[in-house]
């Protein structure tokens, strides 16, 4: 075989089957650290030579037997020889299937070369003879001659055409024995080697290898990876899969068992750092390695090999990490989970899950980078993915172990797991659960807003679930909870929402077993925050729930009677309390408060029918109270109230036995006084007096009365015994009053006063004066309680005092001897005269004209009593005319100071003034002066009254009647300005209506003093007349001159 041919043949195999040996024990047993790194990349003998005969053996053998063969002939014809031993030998080995022959099979190959060599030490083919040579020994078991040969052509030959499989050669053999130091050197001798690419990729292998088993852990990778480089250079990363999909076998084998390799070093490191720090540090170098997955992969693959799951997934996971918009990322995370799961590493598992959840979702930019949305596996791992990784941050959000801080965080994440779970599965059957969970946790967190619309959303959103009642339930909890913490309006506003969310609840799930609380609770709420309508609607169906227990139905009854009042429904509100009570008695109890309800409930129905008027309806209801509620409290006020209905609608009569059984049913009753009250009033009403007084007497000696209403009861018994002219009664009372109130200076005065005028109109002049002479004894020591009151009673008593001397004086007849008897006379009228100028010092008006009138008529009796005295009996005409004529001058005198008397009180009516006294005084002096004061009247007085006129006139200002009519009503009630106002009136209204001109001359000259005044409305009058009148005359005359002589008068002093 020709030296060509044998390069031929070596260079094919080596391209087409550089790791033939691996890839035939590939399927016979599974690779170990050792069979990778010590396998030699074996590479296979020269083809035989074909056409050539065994008998050119003998031939070359002859030939070198030749003395004169020529010695360059003879060293080719030696190595052929050589070369053909060699082959007989390589073929017996494949013939055995066993390259490792005895050493004999070699021998002649052997010896063959050595003689070659050292009779031809200087052939320049002593390379390719060093070269067989090293495979014959090697083949033949001396692979420390072959390494020894291999040497000695390196050495000699440092250009050899073949360098690189020789130094190749020397590697394998190197390493062989453990020398992988020396090995290494002899693969990096191939690789410096330029142009020389047929050993280059098997050398980069076996040189990573040489690395690694000196533990050189970083080199051999940077090694391995070169081989990949230069493997995938110049492809994309998107197409390595499919380039490494149709490599040859020999090839994948060679890449796998290169990424294998680094998978050992980097685990023999830092694992997945060591991989990291690799690919960063390739980064650096040339950009990132397109093949930088199958690296992890690789890892992640002896991890998964070596049942080292949680490396395994921090592989995959840590290439996510790297690469998170790379299309293989969201694979490679589910191959971290899968294998977390299956190592049972549960918490890690779940970490791994939220990494997929957080990168992977939907709405994650992941999916923006792969132009394309997640497929069905993809979602259904997320999915999975999402609920579990919720599931566990609720579970550790719960756990009593963690702090607050990190329990909160917890919270946090498994609310956002479980909104991401809806907002990336919307339509998912497991959302109603996961709005509940989420409900769950945003409760136990505290956020009861949110956690309410969770609840709300699993409870009324979805079709009925295992968890809708729990989850309506839940939320009204929230809601109590959320109340809790606010205040004001906001409270308020919260508070109704709380109310509704009940009644929502109780309508979803009316068989739950909170739905009638719920509902009652609403109902409650309602009432109190014044939706009385609503509060009912919601009673009213807890009344009629068969869930609902006799407890809740008998509130719900009573809510019902509350709403029913509010709503003035107080027929429904009965029948409602009604029912409640039937179901308290049923449950042998007896709720005094329900039948205070009730009680009102019928008692503002007669308030009610007594606003519309219905007086029979009104008492009815009132009374119905007492016979459905007989214990109640409020019956004695609704009886009470009974007989009130009555006496405001005048119906005394029906009153009064209502009040009687009042008496004795309701003798305890705040109310007894005042039904004894309206009892003594219903009898005033139906005149049986007697039984009115017997009452307030009864009131008053009521020890339960008040002191003041017992004085007051006392004196309205009085009253009434003196409306019935009982003096006795009357007299007992009052004198019981005085002895009882000693203290009521006022009540006393008065008590006495009227005493005093029993005592004056029985003519008990002892009682009287004893009466009298003491009320005016009290006013005078009554210190600071005197007052205007008291005075005037004094006065009166002491006008009693001076009555009987006045009366006295009167009696006494003047007789003769005339001195005598009129001296007797005169000292009585002093005694008088003094007694009332006693009772007018008191400044009070109306004893003031009554004393002065009485003076007055005092003085005129003495004067009249000299006129009616007795004549002497002998006296002839003359004689008695001269008598009289002298009794006359002594009585003009008294004559004329009653007149004095008389007029002052008249002239206190321009004062306004104008009392019985005054008016007496004016009757007496047109008796005494007729000329000046009898003003007989001119027509008749007004029918009507002051009051009536006055509207009259108001209604009618140019009425001149009308106007008149008013002013004589004015003026008989002395309000003379006012009087002569409205007789100005009535003439400015018709000035040709006499009377009023003639009245209002009367007012002004008798009333109001006016003399111009008076003679100018005289004349009007007169010139109205058809002839004049000679009476008016002569008082328009008689007012001239006492005007002129007022005149002379004043100007002369």
């Amino acid at each position: 075989m020709s030296h060509s041919l044998h390069r031929i043949a070596i260079t094919l195999a080596c391209l087409l089957t550089v790791t033939s040996a691996l890839a035939a024990k590939k399927d016979k047993e599974p690779k170990t650290l050792e069979s990778l790194s010590s396998q030699s990349i074996e590479l296979p003998p020269d083809a035989p030579l074909t056409g050539v005969d065994a008998g050119a053996r003998d031939h070359y053998r002859k030939y070198l037997e030749t003395p004169s063969a020529d010695p360059e002939r003879s060293a080719e014809a030696m190595r052929r020889l050589g070369d053909l031993e060699l082959e007989d030998g390589e073929a017996a080995a494949l013939d055995a299937d066993d390259a490792r022959l005895p050493a004999s099979a070699y021998t002649a190959a052997i010896a063959r070369y050595r003689e070659l060599l050292e009779r031809y030490p200087d052939d320049p083919r002593n390379d390719a003879v060093l070269y067989q040579l090293a495979r014959a020994q090697d083949s033949g078991g001396d692979s420390l001659g072959a390494l020894s040969s291999l040497d000695t052509l390196v050495s000699r030959y440092p250009k050899a055409a073949n360098l690189d499989e020789v130094q190749f050669r020397r590697g394998e053999l190197l390493f062989g024995h453990k020398r992988f130091a020396e090995a290494q050197r002899a693969y990096e001798a191939v690789l410096a080697l330029p142009n020389k690419p047929t050993f280059r990729e098997p050398a980069r292998y076996k040189l990573g290898w040489s690395l690694f088993r000196q533990d050189r852990h970083d080199a051999s990778v940077r090694a391995f990876l070169s081989l990949l480089d230069a493997r995938f250079e110049g492809v994309a990363p998107a197409s390595v899969d499919g380039v490494v999909a149709s490599m040859p076998v020999a090839v994948r084998e060679l890449v796998d068992d290169s990424l294998r390799a680094t998978s050992l070093s980097f685990s023999f490191e830092q694992g997945l750092r060591s991989l990291q720090q690799a690919m960063s540090e390739r980064a650096k170098n040339g950009g990132a390695a397109p093949y930088e997955h199958l690296v992890y992969l690789s890892l992640a693959d002896q991890y998964l090999e070596q049942k080292r799951w949680s490396d395994a997934a921090g592989v995959f996971s840590g290439y996510v990490e790297s690469h998170p918009l790379d299309a293989r990322s969201q694979g490679l995370q589910q191959r971290a989970i899968a294998a977390l799961d299956q190592g049972n590493f549960p918490d890690q598992a779940i970490a791994a899950r939220a990494v997929y959840v957080e990168h992977f979702g939907p709405d994650q930019p992941y999916w923006k980078a792969q132009k394309a949305p997640p497929d069905a596996s993809t979602l259904a791992v997320l999915r999975d993915s999402t609920w579990k990784v919720s599931q566990q941050h609720h579970a550790l959000a719960q756990s009593k172990s963690l702090s607050a801080e990190d329990r909160r965080r917890e919270y946090a994440s498994a609310a956002d797991g479980y909104r991401r779970y809806r907002a990336y599965f919307p339509k998912d059957a497991r959302i109603p659960e996961a709005q509940f969970l989420l409900g769950e946790v945003l409760y136990d967190e505290g956020d009861y807003a949110q956690a309410l619309l969770a609840y709300e959303s699993s409870a009324y959103e979805f079709p009925p679930h295992a968890h809708s009642a729990e989850a309506g339930y839940a939320a009204l909890l929230a809601y109590e909870k959320n109340e809790a913490k606010l205040s004001g309006d906001d409270a308020k506003a919260w508070h109704r929402r709380r109310l509704d969310a009940g009644l929502r609840f109780a309508a979803a799930f009316p068989a739950h077993q909170q739905a009638a609380a719920a509902r009652l609770g609403a109902a409650e709420g309602l009432l109190a925050g014044g939706a009385a309508t609503d509060a009912a609607n919601a009673a009213t169906a807890v009344t009629t729930s068969a869930s609902a227990t006799p407890d809740q139905r008998r509130a719900a009854w009573r809510v019902l009677g509350h709403a029913r009042v509010d709503a003035k429904d107080y027929a429904g509100a009965e029948k409602a309390y009604l029912e409640a009570t039937r179901l308290d008695l049923a449950a042998n109890r007896k709720d005094p408060e329900l039948r205070e309800h009730l009680a009102a409930a019928i008692y503002l129905q007669g308030e009610k029918a007594r606003e519309a008027g219905e007086v029979d309806e009104a008492a009815a209801a009132f009374l119905r109270v007492g016979r459905i509620t007989p214990d109640s409290p409020t019956v004695a006020t609704a009886d009470y109230e009974a007989a009130q209905t009555y006496l405001a609608a005048g119906r005394a009569a029906d009153a009064v036995p209502i009040l009687q059984r009042f008496a004795s049913a309701h003798r305890d009753s705040p109310l007894a006084s005042a039904a004894t009250a309206r009892l003594a009033l219903a009898y005033i009403e139906t005149r049986d007096e007697g039984s009115a007084a017997k009452a307030f007497e009864d009131i008053a000696n009521d020890k339960a009365t008040p002191r003041a209403e017992q004085q007051e009861a006392l004196q309205q018994a009085a009253k009434l015994y003196a409306s019935r002219k009982d003096e006795a009664g009357q007299t007992r009372l009052l004198t019981q009053f005085i002895t009882r109130f000693p203290d009521n200076f006022g009540g006393v005065l008065e008590a006495r006063h009227r005493l005093l005028g029993l005592a004056v109109a029985r003519h008990d002049a002892t009682a009287a004066k004893q009466l009298a002479e003491r009320q005016i004894a009290d006013d005078a020591a009554a210190g600071t309680q005197r007052n205007d009151r008291s005075r005037w009673l004094a006065a009166q008593a002491a006008l009693r005092l001076a009555d009987p001397l006045r009366e006295a004086f009167t009696a006494t007849r003047l007789t003769l001897p005339l001195d005598k008897s009129l001296k007797r006379k005169k000292a009585q009228m002093e005694t008088a005269l003094a007694a009332y100028g006693r009772a007018a010092d008191y400044g009070v008006a109306d004893a003031l004209t009554e004393s002065t009138f009485r003076l007055g008529e005092i003085y005129q009796a003495l004067a009249q009593s000299l006129y009616d005295s007795e004549r002497p009996k002998k006296l002839d005409a003359q004689a008695l005319a001269e008598y009289d004529l002298i009794v006359q001058e002594q009585a003009f005198p008294f004559e004329e100071k009653a007149i004095e008397l008389h007029e002052a009180n008249a002239r206190r009516a321009r004062s306004g003034l104008y009392d019985a006294w005054v008016r007496n005084s004016y009757t007496s002096l047109a008796s005494l002066v007729p000329g000046r004061y009898a003003r007989p009247p001119r027509g008749p007085s007004p029918s009507q009254t002051r009051a009536a006129l006055e509207a009259l006139a108001t209604q009618n200002p140019t009425s001149a009647p009308a106007q008149f009519q008013l002013g004589q009503a004015l003026a008989a009630e002395g309000r003379f300005t006012d009087a002569d106002a409205a007789f100005a009136r009535a003439q400015a209204a018709d000035g040709k209506y006499a009377r009023a001109f003639y009245d209002r001359a009367v007012l002004n000259e008798l009333y109001l003093e006016q003399p111009a005044e008076a003679i100018r409305n005289y004349e009007s009058f007169q010139a109205l007349l058809d002839q004049s009148d000679p009476q008016v005359k002569s008082w328009i005359d008689a007012l001239r001159k006492r005007a002129a002589a007022v005149s002379s008068k004043g100007a002369g002093s």
